[in-house]
């Protein structure tokens, strides 16, 4: 009879018919990509891969491709947070002993981009550059609510993360263009998505 193991820790394994899988790591993934044959010139197919156009159709090449990811590793994530106990993370869908259906995934050591696709929360203990120090990891923001608490950034990294944005939530937040404090006024011209402000 086969044996099954299971063991539900950061490392799961599972064992059938002595075979051994669990999440590969960074040399396993690389090694099993191989070569495709698309029917499009390499050109345009590296040009598909370097531009998305959204979330969506990246999600789905890099699920049937995982070369495309090779090509331009892009972290898709629907919430991206910070708070300072846990650094940045997201949600993920695996059952964790805090929440019954989802566990944090932390991305302080990433070194892929991050495409956030619904919201950002940012949550600082005093005020600091937390947010602009992460800004080179985030490739594109989609996201429609943004919260950000006690932060200082500035206004070309505003425009990045809160574009699409229709909930903005700004609390003990320094908004810096050309060395100048942005005004509230200023925000709501370059902003014009936003129809719940606080």
């Amino acid at each position: 009879m086969d044996s099954q193991t299971v063991t539900s820790n950061s490392n799961i394994e599972m064992t059938r018919n002595n075979v051994s899988m669990g999440f590969p790591n960074r040399a396993q993934f690389y090694s099993s990509c191989q070569l495709q044959n698309f029917s499009m010139p390499d050109s345009i197919i590296f040009y598909i891969s370097k531009n998305p156009s959204t979330s969506k159709f990246y999600k789905k090449m890099i699920q049937s491709c995982k070369c495309i990811f090779i090509k331009n590793p892009i972290i898709i994530v629907p919430s991206l947070c910070f708070d300072r106990r846990k650094g940045w993370h997201t949600q993920g869908n695996r059952p964790s002993k805090d929440r019954q259906n989802d566990r944090s995934v932390y991305l302080n050591k990433l070194t892929s981009k991050i495409w956030i696709s619904d919201s950002l929360d940012v949550w600082g203990r005093t005020i600091s550059p937390i947010l602009s120090s992460f800004m080179p990891q985030i490739y594109q923001c989609d996201a429609t609510t943004v919260f950000i608490e006690k932060q200082m950034f500035s206004f070309n990294n505003l425009m990045v993360i809160a574009s699409k944005c229709v909930v903005l939530y700004l609390s003990i937040v320094v908004i810096i263009n050309n060395d100048k404090v942005v005004s509230l006024e200023a925000l709501f011209k370059v902003l014009p998505n936003v129809k719940r402000f606080t």
